[in-house]
């Protein structure tokens, strides 16, 4: 006690408790607390605290312990974190790297799943901009080194563990191939079949080593290279080493019954991946649900005499924003905005002095007014107010989302209404894509600031989803739109928050056309969407009884990609379909779900839903609108089950 009151106290602000524990006690003799860590992120804190008070003696032993540390799904996220901290302090950004580049090797074998990659943003949802260099890495990465560890004779056909480089699926292949006799070990680099695309091509050089586990300077390597494609998706060297050679003791390669191959792969080009599985909006069926907008009724107000001089063609308005301007005639301003109308006014302007400083701040006494009005960006006010002054063109060509959004939103601020119902058609039939959808999902999110437009906001956001559902059920797709969009993460997120969370009433829309040409018993099925994290489909079908036509629908769960091998269930809870408008429930059937994952929609004799009139088939096509409300998943994997133990 008396050691204590005189000790000097000194506070260690700024790390964690636990670090500080086991840093300090390090010093002090107790070594068991660090030789046990295996924490990654404590770990780093504890050699941030080295580095704050200068201390080296700790650091090898950290270092140590973080080599042996090992990396998993769970903790992930905090190591991606830990990396950044830990590439801030200068002595260490070698450390930082390393321990970025495991991180990426442990993804590049457990991110070849869409499920995965959405279930890892589910639960990093806060932190997930900080794997945004590491999603960036599997799309970009042009260099790698894989590995591959065979532990007998018996494992040699076996599939190996899947590496993404360059957002493609790359793997290790081993054989046993009979030449004139003689067995060999044969080795291959191969390439998986992207998902969505056929006429992709890639230009790759590789380097094969079979590891001499006793001697380095002994293993053996070759090297080659090749242009992969759909046809051609694998390359390598068939005579690698006489299976003799290789699978007996004392060889050098054969130790603790295992091989081990490792392969070094460049990348130089590919050529032909697609962003996303390619289906259009048409072929997912996507119809608005959103009600007509209700027009506004005019009430053009009577002209005050003293206003006259406000149709005076000859007086012009200056506009600006940003860097551009545009000036038109004051009368078609008056004519087309009641904001404009009173700002302009005689009454208005005669007591200017008396206006307060906001009133002033965008508006001069020489007409020039700098429009401000909901922070629109400056193309935005140039082609809205050319378009008033008379010029269309600009407007007309107008393909962007986020630009025609801000025109609605200068409308509906500064009381404009003759453009709104264009632009509005304009929105509505702006084609979706993966490289615009992020775009039109945030300006939907604007629109949705501005009561009159918040139908067409939550149309806009309905056609994003949907899109997002039908096109992003490939791990390739996914990791681009996510690598690609790492500007917007926040926005990124709520798009993927749809496809993965089960806590929603999940609504899949899809058309079918040519029906009559369908044949009987024989399903046609509409594109697969991704609701709760599986796989649902629409089909449909026709068939005959009592020598009458009758078509039926049912909706069907998948679990598909590539999924370690395991049971996983759904329960579809509650089910509606919508057929042209009428809204009809649907029970389920608890047997039926558990055996099949498949429930049955409807059925309906053709000659009802042909009728002209009141049928669901119009123009030779139906158009359906399924809700359900999934509960107790179960079985979707966090990651592929390879361990960073088994590639290092």
């Amino acid at each position: 006690d008396d050691v204590v009151a005189q000790a000097d106290i000194y506070p260690i602000r700024g790390f964690q408790k636990q670090s500080v524990k086991i840093v300090f006690g390090y010093l002090t003799g107790y070594t068991g607390l660090l030789e046990k860590c295996s924490n990654i992120p404590l770990l780093v804190d504890m050699l941030k605290i080295c580095h704050s008070f200068h201390m080296e003696s700790p650091v090898g032993k950290i270092l140590a312990r973080i080599e042996k540390s090992q990396i998993d799904m769970e903790n992930l996220i905090d190591v991606l974190e830990a990396c950044e901290e830990l590439r801030e302090i200068e002595r260490f950004s070698g450390e930082s790297d390393d321990l970025f580049e495991r991180c990426v090797c442990y993804a590049r074998c457990n991110f070849a799943s869409w499920q995965v990659i959405n279930n890892f943003v589910k639960k990093n949802t806060e932190k997930i901009s900080l794997a945004i260099r590491l999603f960036d890495e599997l799309k970009n990465g042009s260099h790698a080194v894989i590995r591959r560890r065979i532990e007998d004779e018996e494992e040699i056909t076996k599939k190996g563990p899947s590496y993404i480089i360059k957002n493609l699926e790359w793997s290790i292949e081993c054989k046993q191939n009979q030449i004139n006799g003689v067995d060999y070990l044969g080795i291959y680099v191969c390439v998986k079949n992207p998902n969505g695309t056929k006429s992709w091509v890639c230009d790759a050089d590789w380097k094969i080593k079979l590891v001499h586990q006793t001697s380095e300077e002994a293993s053996i390597s070759r090297e080659g290279g090749c242009e992969f494609d759909s046809t051609k998706n694998s390359d390598g060297i068939q005579k690698f080493k006489a299976w003799s050679e290789v699978f007996t003791e004392n060889s050098g390669f054969f130790e603790d019954d295992s091989i081990l191959v490792e392969v070094e792969i460049h990348v130089s080009e590919v050529r032909g991946m697609q962003d996303s599985l390619g289906l259009t909006e048409k072929q997912i069926g996507w119809f608005s649900s959103k009600k007509e907008e209700e027009e506004e009724e005019s009430d053009e107000e009577e002209e005050n005499e003293t206003d006259q001089e406000l149709q005076d063609d000859s007086v012009v308005v200056v506009l600006t924003c940003g860097n551009i301007s545009v000036s038109l005639p004051q009368s078609r301003l008056v004519h087309e905005s009641k904001y404009f109308r009173t700002r302009l006014s005689n009454n208005w302007m005669k007591n200017w002095d008396t206006r307060d400083d906001a009133e002033k701040a965008d508006f001069t006494l020489s007409r020039t007014f700098n429009i401000t009005g909901s922070n629109p960006h400056p193309k935005a006010v140039k082609i809205l107010f050319e378009y008033l002054a008379g010029y269309d063109c600009m407007l007309g060509e107008c393909k962007s989302f986020s630009v025609l959004a801000d025109m609605l939103c200068i409308c509906d601020y500064y009381l404009i209404s003759s453009p709104v119902s264009h632009i509005t058609e304009m929105i509505d039939e702006l084609p979706l894509s993966i490289t615009n959808m992020i775009e039109a999902y945030e300006s939907a999110q604007k629109l949705a600031t501005h009561q009159r437009f918040q139908a067409l906001a939550k149309d806009v956001q309905g056609r994003c989803i949907s899109f997002a559902r039908s096109n992003l059920a490939s791990w390739q797709c996914l990791i681009s739109f996510i690598a690609d969009n790492c500007d917007n993460v926040e926005s990124v997120v709520q798009v993927l928050e749809n496809l993965y969370d089960d806590t929603q009433n999940g609504i899949i829309r899809t058309t079918f056309s040519s029906v009559s040409s369908f044949k009987l018993s024989k399903a046609v099925k509409s594109p697969p969407m991704i609701f709760a994290n599986f796989l649902w489909k629409i089909e449909v079908a026709k068939a005959v009884d009592k020598e009458q036509e009758f078509i039926y629908a049912f909706i069907s769960c998948k679990s598909v990609d590539n999924t370690v091998s395991q049971e996983w269930s759904c329960d579809l809870e509650d089910m509606e379909y919508c057929l042209d408008g009428c809204t009809v429930e649907k029970a389920v059937d608890e047997e039926k779900k558990k055996e099949t994952h498949r429930w049955c929609l409807f059925s309906i004799w053709m000659s009802e839903a042909m009728k002209k009139d009141d049928g669901f088939i119009q123009d030779d096509a139906i158009s359906m609108e399924v809700r359900i409300k999934v509960e107790n998943t179960s079985g979707i994997p966090t990651c592929l089950g390879i361990s960073e133990k088994d590639i290092r």
